[in-house]
Order: C-alpha cells, then structure tokens, then sequence
C-alpha cells in the first residue's frame, strides 16, 4: 500500500501542470520594467515585444495585457512584435481596463509613431501569433501627412483566430490594418470589427501572396472608415478595404464584409490623380465566396485629383473562374465623379440584390462574357446615373440603358427613382420612399440591417442597408441559399 501511494506521488510530480495565465499591466509613464508588471500598483512600462522591454515574462496562454487609458506610448516601443500564441480555450488578450486610467476619465491607451520620415519601423506593430486580439487601443502618426511611405500600422502575419476590434487608427500609414498570409497555408477565423479607421490608404487589407494559401471565415463588420484625403498622394490606389491574392494558383479568401460606413473626404491631396478605386475592393480572387451587406458609404469628391471608379469592385482570375460574390442590401450614394456603381470581371456567380446605389456616372460594369453568365441583378434601385449608357456589358451588349438592361432579363423587379432618404447624411428611407417593401427576403443570409435591427423573417424587405420600422411589405418574396 505504501509503496503504491509513493509512484503515485512520483506521478503526479512528473507529470507537467498546465500553465496558468495571468493579466499583466503596463503604464509608459510611471511604470517599470523591473516591476512584477502583475498588478495595477507595479506595472511594466513597455509590453513584452516592444522595443526597450527589459522585464521578465513567462508566456501562458490566456494571458491578458492591459495598457493604461489616457497614457501615450511613444515612438520608442517601435516594433512591437507579438509572437505568443493563446489558445483556441483562452486566447491572449491585448486591450484596456475602462477602470484604469490617468487623468478624469477614461481615453484609449494611445501608441504614437511621432510621424516618423521615414518610418524606422515597418510593420509599426506585427502580431504572427494566434489566438490573439487587440481591443480598445489608438494607433497614431506612424508617418507624415502627404507622404505615402509604403509602411503599415498593424500587421498580421500567417497567424489565425485574431481580432482587430474597437481600435481607433487615425494612422497616417499605407494601411491601417493588413492581414498578410504567405506560408501555403489554410487560416481561419480573422475578424477586423468595430474599428474606427482614417488618414491611411488602405482602410483594411486581407491578402495572400503564396500558391495554395486559404483564408476562411474572413469577418469585416461594422468599422468606420473615413477621411483618407491626407495620404492620398503619388498617384494612390486607395481603398477602405480590399481582400487580393497574387493569382497563385490555389488560393482562395472567404468571408463577410458587412456593416461597415464609408465617409468623409476621399480627395488627393497632392493633386496627384490619386482616387479611390473602390469602398469595397474584391480583387485577383482566384477562388472563395463573399457575402457583401448593409454597407453604407458615401462619396463626394471635395479637393482636386481622380475620381471613384466604383462603389464596389470585384476582379477574379481564376481559370476556370471559382469565386462566388453576394452583393445585398448596401446603400452607396456618389456624385458626378462616381464611374460606376459596381464592377466585376471573371467571376463564376454574382448576385446583386436589394441594394441602393445613387449617383454614378453608369450603373454596372460587367467585364467578361463568364460573368455575364453567372450575373443576377434584381431588386435593386438605381437612381441619378449620369450618362445614357447604364449598363457596359463586355462580351454582351455594350453601353446600354437602363431599359435595355431590363429588356435583357435583368432588374425585372429593379427600381430606378429617388428613393427619398432621411436627409443628406441620414440614409433611412423616408415613408413615402418606393424603395420600402419592395426587395426580396434574404433571411436564410442575414437577419438584421444596419443598425441592427430586425429584419422581416417573411415577406418583403426594404431596400438598402435600413429596414424601416414596421414597412408594409409590398411584395412577399422569400429567397434561399
């Protein structure tokens, strides 16, 4: 008997203890790096990664960082790389304590690149480790107003299960927020929401750069994304978010863009010709599937340089064409420096339904015969297109109108008059607007609109990224996937 209780003490002692995590505090400007960093009382001063840290740290995942608000990080802390990984159980945590702060109350920790030129540090922060999320911290002046330096704020890179959520990014950088995958291998679960984003050139950018690389259950929701006029110079390709690939064979990106407001000035600011080539910029997909929806942007160009090519652009080079687009209910409204509402070219399946799109020179832009092919295109209301030709059909019919796009199949339910918004700047539908009640039931997709709110789970919808409240359906029209 004893001898069995002395292995099992043996084996208990040999066998390793899971690690336990723990929450860490940092304060820039009255912490130290020789404290414990384990309390409030006797934070670090720098985080483990960043550049100068100098205090002790054991990683366990779970683990929970939290940065002082009110406090500024300057630009000494450049590069901060995270490579620890959390788990899928207990992923790491990089963010804020509402209760902790300096001053009256509370603010963003904020991480200052003290606009660098040129940038020392590129990525400014580059986070390869997984199960990671960044939440509630201001990443600022990275570089200088009116110089595009080619340097990116914070960089994912080959990890997966992160989030990007409730960060302020007024960056001055190429991007605000880039994921990057390169390793030929298949990621999931990466999720940029609530993030309020300005002074960059890409908003957010999700790519792949090497053969057979998978991204899936990509996840872009609910961001503001404004005001790029500051970095949009030397002839800019500017975006408020884009997915690509090098058109490597098999990569594929998948996911939602949805709930995201576009706003603000989008203008060059050298006179430069830079423009903005789409809010939403699908691009070189050779395969995937993306569900686009209750965007809502607006465009208005305010100071000199190029136009908006479009509210939405898809461009695929697969061969044969693999990827798969659903565009629903988004209400885009531009002016005369609008080209065309929507664009795409080389896709396999497109459907463009329930939205809202005011103010384009054209309506849409089809750019292959396959594509024309896989295109359904109703329940839409275009209004305001500036031109004769609505729609540019390569491979069909060219430069047609609206009503000679109708008469090939399309927008047989289609609209295309005011639909009579709130106000300028309110883009809810008035009760009076044709636009209620007359577009099709996507709930098998999504249930909500833009705000939140529910949408009918019968009947008709509204079109446009708001349902109103209590809208007499007109049609009763239900749609599955």
């Amino acid at each position: 008997m004893r001898i069995g209780l002395f292995m099992s003490t043996i084996l208990l002692l040999l066998v390793p203890r899971a690690a336990v995590s723990a929450t860490y505090y940092i304060d820039f400007a009255s912490g130290s790096d020789s404290n414990a960093g384990t309390s409030k009382e006797a934070p670090w001063k720098r985080a483990p990664g960043m550049n100068g840290f100098a205090g002790h740290y054991a990683h366990s995942p779970g683990d929970r960082l939290i940065f002082k608000g009110g406090v500024t990080w300057d630009a000494t802390i450049a590069k901060w790389s995270i490579s620890e990984s959390g788990d899928s159980g207990a992923p790491d945590y990089y963010g804020a304590d509402k209760g902790w702060f300096a001053g009256n109350s509370w603010t963003k920790p904020i991480f200052d690149g003290g606009n660098m030129n040129p940038v020392a540090s590129h990525p400014y922060f580059l986070i390869t480790g997984s199960y990671v999320t960044l939440d509630n911290l201001q990443v600022q002046n990275i570089g200088v107003p009116g110089v595009n330096q080619g340097n990116y704020a914070i960089e994912f890179l080959n990890d997966h299960d992160i989030t990007a959520q409730n960060l302020t990014l007024p960056v001055l950088s190429r991007i605000a927020l880039y994921y990057a995958g390169g390793d030929g291998q298949t990621h999931n679960n990466l999720t940029f929401k609530d993030n309020d984003i300005s002074a960059s050139v890409w908003g957010i950018a999700v790519g792949t750069a090497r053969s057979n690389t998978v991204l899936n259950n990509v996840d872009i929701s609910n961001n503001r994304i404004h005001d790029f006029h500051l970095q949009m110079v030397t002839k800019s390709h500017t975006d408020g978010i884009i997915v690509f690939t090098n058109k490597d064979p098999g990569q594929s990106i998948s996911g939602r863009i949805y709930n995201n407001q576009f706003y603000g000035d989008f203008s060059a600011a050298d006179g430069s010709g830079s423009g903005l080539t789409a809010f939403i910029f699908i691009d070189d997909l050779p395969a995937g599937t993306f569900y686009v929806y209750n965007n809502v942007a607006t465009y208005s160009k305010t100071g000199p340089g190029a136009s908006a090519s479009a509210f939405i652009r898809l461009i695929s080079h697969g061969s044969p064409p693999a990827a798969e687009a659903y565009i629903y209910n988004n209400t885009m409204v531009g002016d005369e420096h609008t080209i065309t509402a929507f664009i795409a070219r080389e896709y396999r399946k497109v459907v463009l339904e329930n939205n809202i799109f005011v103010g384009a020179k054209s309506g849409v832009g089809i750019e292959d015969a396959t594509t024309i092919s896989g295109l359904t295109s109703d329940y839409n209301n275009f209004y305001g297109w500036a031109l004769g030709q609505f729609a540019n059909l390569v491979g069909g019919a060219r430069s047609i109108n609206y009503f000679r796009y109708q008469g090939l199949g399309y927008e047989t339910h289609g609209l295309s008059v005011n639909p009579l918004f709130l106000s300028g700047t309110d883009f809810r539908l008035r009760p009076d607007s044709r636009a209620i009640g007359a577009g099709i039931n996507l709930s098998s997709v999504f249930t909500t609109d833009a705000a939140g709110s529910p949408r009918p789970s019968t009947g008709a919808w509204d079109l446009g990224a708001y349902q109103t409240a209590n809208s007499a359906s007109k049609r009763s029209v239900t749609k599955t996937h």
